[in-house]
């Protein structure tokens, strides 16, 4: 056999790297599944429902982008069933039907064989990609099944292992040995993206390859062919591609897990990195404060200056800075230049706001990978049918003998797939509280021994403990209030937290099984509570341990630990919110920026069908959350200040209404548009929770939930982002204010009128929107000569036209002639000229429109970096986070006060300079011009042309212009208006001087599955263990103990 340099070299690159933890991406669960007996058509549409808001497609240039499911969420066992489609489809095409025929393992190798001694057939790179990835992913998920694995894929997978070398063989011969760098080009030609999944490939699979590798070392040392496996076992000999794909249950729920631990374990990471910046903060304030308290000491000792002048100007800075300053908390805001050290504390909020982003991904990833899950295998539309098959494959073997060795009509069904759903079922009722009206206890049974119509009472009586042993087997895994104590006395026949133990930020101290069996009781407290009525636990309150305080009693660990916490605080708050608060209204972009809410709305307004993963991977984060932050007080000081800014971003907008009640405010008619922004804006400043809730709860309750760091983050993130972005890109230019001011100011500026540095407000928007074409009329900042052709420019006028205007102004006021335009005006731009959000700001099409399609080309210039799976997620986050930190200076403004407040100055400079006989004037002269109807453009369009007249104009071609009256009231004007402006105004929190330099891995940070797949600790009932089982009454209370094996 020739040598195979590819390999070689391949094994040769990884090595010294270490063995990659491996994660495999696969699907999800239905979101609202209804019951065990939901139809296809309800499964479809209940699990299309939730995502299809953010499953979107956007508008790039007239080229619609792909779908974000293609796009992004494309996962390791999607690829492989499609790999394996296509190596099938490409056999079928190449080969006789005589030889390949339906498929089956002996007529593949008989097809391998065919291809491989025709000369006349030439193989495709992506031929063998494919056979090369389907043959990988199968070695892998081989190793999970464990007990109740399956012989005939442990066979299959020899079938394509001999179908590999034999082609393999074919194709170096082929393509000549020497020929690499050719082989690698070609190969990326043919499929551009598969030399970055085959590299990750490569990477996480090296320890699976070396048994293989040593084999073919050997083969081709001796010289041998490959070995073409044999078997005695018709089945075996009769399986099939689709027996494979359709089948693997089981190992497609593992790799299910070991993505979604994969999506927790690079959230963890993203609030271990929190709490590092935290921690380093601290530090430096502790040493600043050192410092100064070292030197005052120092000049302490060597005052020497007269007490009574000391005492005299003390008093006087005091009471300056006490008329300047009030609580930025109470609707005002702090005057003149902020001290900015002072609110170090606030250079954390973007990392929340990033935080945010990546719990809102990491969310749409779970919910993807459930969905996914649900449409490859339909009987898994249920996390708890997912536990079957991962954690009882035993029971399910046993389940499976029984029906088929004693029921009559085992025949007519799926018997794997029905016996999965039921042993599911049976799990989903020890979730359950068992006063529950939608927990099936007492039917299920009875509905198994109806349908598969078993009349032996011993083999019913079987069935029957076997039941119960499931249902204990849960409450062991997962038991809450008296279920410890009642359990206790068969607790060491297992150990608990065993089911997802090999994926360390799922399970263990960590435990999501625990969380979500929280939630699923929870479920039923909501049934049972009225929607007018106050949702509490009730009775069983003492039974959940000690609250959760950061001092007094921190956490240490997730599991247990947090109990009270959840059902005490956390969720009696999130029901309050979705009942009468804030989440009892849908908000725009909700979906899109703050899925956690939206999952719990969805989950307090109809609590009936069986939780998802999704959803406990929601509350998982929000424990996840304070779990990482607790200590050194970080976390309350962490809280206190994301509501302090939150609250602070609607004080802007208070003090802009005030300022406003004392300017004269011109009545407009067309508001409309303006309106329902502004209710936009205002949608999160409502109430959270009811009045009587908030007394029952209490503040820091309440706190807890809304400000922790997820739930804080994404309060900001949809600050940031639909109302500071979005609205405000809308909003800050709704009626040309910001055109207006900026070309004023900056004839002011060019003049000599005003200098940089008296006016701190007016400083800070020149260099924001320095760079913002729309507001110059393209290009940058003009300077004099040009300010008022790029002023008529930005408000609508043609280039052209606009300079024709301009040389009129010109004319008139210097008295010379000009030439009137002649030209068209039909192009010109009447209306608001609303900034764009996604041209202004970087990372707005990313967060708000989840529009990645940027991260092809990325993706594809770092494939040689590409470990672990989930890798297209990452590079979206991380891009995602990059682009965001460009914009820490757009989040931070509010930009709707700041609109507001320019509004406001137009509306009181005409009165100021007298000119409101003159703007009708030039009104009804643009209407004729025009074509126009009288309405509110029009008036604003008249202002703009009377100040370019009468202002711009001065500056532009006056030689004294300061001389001019009308430059010296609006120079005046400017600085009255201006001087007092509070900077809180323009930031709603302090920006940092530069972002973090916090990064985020692209190689995989799970623990991956390798000791799940390699070892299968996943859990799962052994036949030789001693297991009792336990009834129960029907008050909770034990009722006799059998003994089952």
């Amino acid at each position: 056999m020739p040598a195979r340099k590819g390999r070689a070299a391949n094994k040769k690159k990884n090595k010294g790297k270490g063995k990659q933890g491996a994660s495999r991406p696969r699907g999800p669960i239905q979101r609202a599944a209804n019951d065990a007996a939901s139809s296809p058509d309800a499964l479809a549409a209940s699990t299309t429902a939730g995502i299809s808001e953010w499953i979107t497609t956007s508008d790039n240039n007239n080229k619609k982008s792909k779908p974000l499911v293609d796009q992004v969420h494309s996962t390791l066992y999607a690829r492989y069933k499609k790999a394996t489609l296509r190596f099938k489809e490409k056999l079928i095409e190449l080969v006789p039907s005589d030889i390949y025929g339906e498929g089956s393992t002996i007529q593949l190798m008989d097809a391998a064989e065919y291809l491989a001694n025709n000369d006349k057939i030439e193989l495709e790179a992506s031929f063998m990609k494919d056979l090369k990835l389907t043959l990988r992913v199968r070695q892998r998920v081989s190793k999970s099944m464990g007990v109740g694995g399956d012989d005939g894929h442990a066979f299959f997978i020899e079938v394509l292992k001999y179908c590999w070398k034999i082609l393999l063989a074919k194709w170096i011969k082929q393509r000549g040995i020497d020929d690499e760098d050719e082989e690698k080009k070609e190969n990326t030609n043919v499929n551009r993206y598969g030399a970055l999944y085959m590299d990750g490939l490569d990477a996480d699979l090296n320890e699976d390859e070396e048994d293989s590798d040593a084999e073919d070392a050997a083969e081709e040392k001796n010289n041998k062919e490959p070995y073409r496996p044999k078997t005695t076992n018709e089945e075996f000999k009769r399986l099939t591609f689709r027996d494979v794909l359709y089948g693997d249950d089981r190992s497609a729920a593992i790799l299910f897990f070991d993505d979604v631990e994969e999506v927790m374990a690079l959230a963890v990471h993203q609030l271990q990195g929190l709490k590092k910046q935290l921690r380093a903060n601290a530090a430096a304030a502790a040493a600043e404060t050192a410092a100064a308290n070292a030197t005052d000491t120092t000049e302490t000792a060597t005052e020497t200056t007269d007490t009574d002048t000391t005492t005299d100007t003390t008093a006087d800075t005091t009471a300056a800075a006490t008329a300047a300053t009030t609580d930025t908390t109470t609707g005002t805001a702090t005057t003149g230049n902020y001290n900015k050290d002072e609110r170090k504390d606030e250079h954390v909020i973007p990392h929340l706001m990033e935080i945010a982003v990546g719990s809102s991904f990491a969310i749409q990833q779970v919910s993807m990978l459930e969905h996914v899950l649900a449409v490859d295998h339909p009987h898994l539309n249920t996390i708890y049918r997912v536990f079957a098959v991962v954690a009882c494959p035993d029971m399910i073997q046993i389940f499976s003998k029984l029906v088929q060795d004693h029921s009559p009509v085992a025949t007519k069904y799926d018997i794997r797939t029905e016996i999965v759903q039921f042993v599911g079922d049976t799990m989903e009722t020890a979730f359950r509280d068992h006063d529950d009206p939608n927990n099936k206890t007492k039917l299920l049974h009875d509905q198994f021994r109806s349908k598969w119509k078993i009349n032996d009472h011993s083999i019913n009586d079987t069935i029957n403990k076997l039941y119960h042993t499931i249902r204990l087997y849960v409450r062991l895994e997962v038991p809450v209030y008296s279920e410890k104590e009642l359990y206790a006395e068969w607790s060491h026949l297992r150990t608990r937290d065993r089911w997802l133990k090999s994926w360390k930020h799922l399970g263990g101290k960590r435990n999501i099984v625990k969380t979500l069996r929280l939630v699923q009781v929870y479920s039923n407290i909501i049934i049972k509570t009225g929607a007018g009525e106050f949702v509490t636990m009730g009775a069983g309150e003492e039974m959940l341990g000690a609250p959760w305080d950061e001092q007094d009693n921190p956490a240490e660990k997730i599991t247990d630990d947090f109990d009270h916490f959840l059902l005490i605080e956390v969720m009696p708050v999130f029901v309050s919110m979705v009942r009468k608060g804030l989440l009892s209204i849908k908000m725009p972009r909700d979906w899109a920026i703050y899925p956690l809410f939206c999952h719990m709305r969805q989950w307090c307004s109809n609590p009936h069908p069986p939780v998802t993963l999704s959803l406990a991977f929601c509350f998982q984060l929000i424990l996840t959350s304070i779990y990482e932050i607790q200590g050194d007080n970080d976390y309350v000081n962490l809280r206190e200040t994301s509501e302090t800014v939150w609250q602070r971003y609607y004080s802007g907008l208070d003090w802009v209404d005030e300022k406003k009640k004392s300017a004269q405010s011109l009545n407009r008619k067309s508001w409309n548009k303006y309106l329902i922004n502004m209710r936009n804006v205002n949608s999160l400043r409502w109430p959270r929770i009811g009045v009587s809730c908030e007394e029952q709860i209490g503040k820091t309750r309440i706190a807890n939930t809304a400000f922790n760091p997820v739930c804080a983050g994404y309060f900001e993130l949809y600050t940031a982002y639909f109302n500071n972005m979005e609205n405000g890109s809308r909003m800050v230019d709704t009626f040309a204010q910001v055109r207006f001011v900026m070309h004023l100011y900056n004839a002011l500026l060019q003049t000599g009128a005003l200098k940089t540095g008296e006016l701190e407000f007016l400083d800070y928007l020149h260099e924001y929107f320095a760079t913002c074409k729309g507001i110059w009329g393209g290009g940058g900042i003009p300077e004099q000569g040009s300010i008022t052709k790029h002023f008529l420019v930005s408000t609508g006028y043609g280039v052209k036209h606009a300079q024709s205007k301009s040389e009129e102004i010109r004319a008139c006021l210097i008295g010379d002639k000009y030439s009137p335009y002649k030209g068209s005006v039909s192009n010109f731009r009447k209306g608001n000229q609303e900034q764009n959000a996604e041209q202004l700001f970087h990372s707005y099409r990313r967060v708000v429109l989840h529009d990645c399609l940027g991260d092809e080309a990325i993706i594809a210039n770092m494939k040689g970096d590409a470990k672990g799976s989930g890798f297209e997620y990452k590079v979206k986050l991380s891009e995602t986070i990059k682009a965001m930190r460009k914009d820490i200076k757009f989040m931070a403004s509010n930009l709707v006060a700041v609109g507001e407040f320019l509004n406001a100055f137009l509306d009181g400079v005409y009165e100021e300079l007298e000119w409101e006989d003159l703007v009708s004037d030039v009104k009804l002269e643009m209407t004729k011009e025009l074509g126009w109807k009288d309405d509110d453009n029009v008036r604003r369009y008249a202002e703009m042309m009377v100040l370019a007249r009468r202002i711009l104009g001065i500056f532009d071609f006056m030689d004294n212009p300061l001389e001019e009256k009308e430059v010296k009231t609006i120079t005046t004007y400017f600085l009255d208006y201006f001087s007092d402006v509070p900077m809180d105004l323009m930031f709603w929190f302090t920006p940092p001087d530069k972002p973090h330099d916090y990064e985020l891995p692209l190689n995989s940070v799970g623990s991956g599955s390798a000791a799940a797949i390699n070892k299968m600790k996943v859990g799962g009932m052994k036949m030789g263990e001693k297991v009792v089982l336990v009834l129960q009454g029907e008050n909770g209370e034990k009722d006799k103990e059998i003994q089952i094996f």
